[in-house]
């Protein structure tokens, strides 16, 4: 399982959420007449810009958690048993687990941007447009990402592969889908045979793959977030003073 603590470990990050403290403290205290918004400063605002793409980097790190928990574990419920087999709920959840790897890719670019204040629109947000940005020349965040984009260049070609087949499949999950289609189609013994077939594929080869290769590439992802957010804290620092308060 993932330990999200991990994401506030770093100078950065402990100074982030100081920081938003202070400021959510000081917007209890204000009443503000109904319809106008809290009063902001510039370093209010860059604050705010942070914690935002910091907070969806967070909810990404908690859906790649969640592929894990969901594939320990499947619905029995009178609406699945009808309609699908585990290899649908496992195929659905793995992914959403390869899309969730690519967009935590995303969001640490996002986050970059906003800690740098580089003024790239989130929707043109790219490795090639970020790496070019004459900002992030020579500094420790530039370094750590080229290895990142490195390490994840295999996820991105499975999210490719995954795009133009629109459905994530495998020799062994093919296989044992056959198998429930077959089951579901056949009467009496064969059924047994075919559904029992999927089964055992499916609880004692497939899964203990997937499930062990999911959790491992999860800590990487950990990891490779970690490392981006140790290089932010001068520059979050240095941005957040130089800016007026008031």
């Amino acid at each position: 399982m993932i330990d999200i603590n991990v994401l506030y470990k770093s100078p950065f990050a402990k100074e982030l959420v100081e920081d938003s403290t202070s400021y959510a403290r000081k917007a209890l205290k204000m009443k503000v007449p109904k319809g106008q918004k809290l009063p902001t400063t510039e370093r209010g605002e860059y604050i705010h810009q942070v914690l935002d793409s910091f907070s969806e980097l967070q909810s990404i790190v908690e859906n790649l958690d969640m592929a894990e928990i969901f594939l320990k574990s499947y619905p029995v419920s009178k609406a699945w048993k009808d309609k699908y087999d585990q290899n649908h709920y496992v195929v659905y959840h793995y992914e959403m687990w390869i899309l969730n790897a690519i967009r935590l890719y995303e969001r640490l670019l996002i986050l970059i941007n906003s800690v740098y204040w580089l003024g790239i629109d989130h929707r043109e947000i790219s490795f090639k447009i970020v790496d070019a940005n004459t900002s992030l020349r020579g500094t420790d965040t530039l370094k750590v990402l080229h290895k990142v984009h490195a390490a994840l260049s295999q996820l991105q070609g499975t999210k490719n592969s995954v795009f133009h087949r629109y459905i994530y499949t495998d020799d062994e999950i093919g296989e044992i889908s056959r198998y429930n289609f077959l089951a579901r189609n056949s009467n009496d013994e064969l059924k047994q045979k075919f559904s029992l077939a999927a089964r055992i594929k499916m609880r004692y080869m497939y899964l203990p793959k997937k499930r062990k290769e999911i959790a491992s590439n999860n800590m990487e992802l950990l990891k490779a977030v970690d490392a981006i957010l140790r290089t932010f804290d001068s520059q979050y620092k240095s941005h957040r003073d130089a800016l007026k308060d008031e």
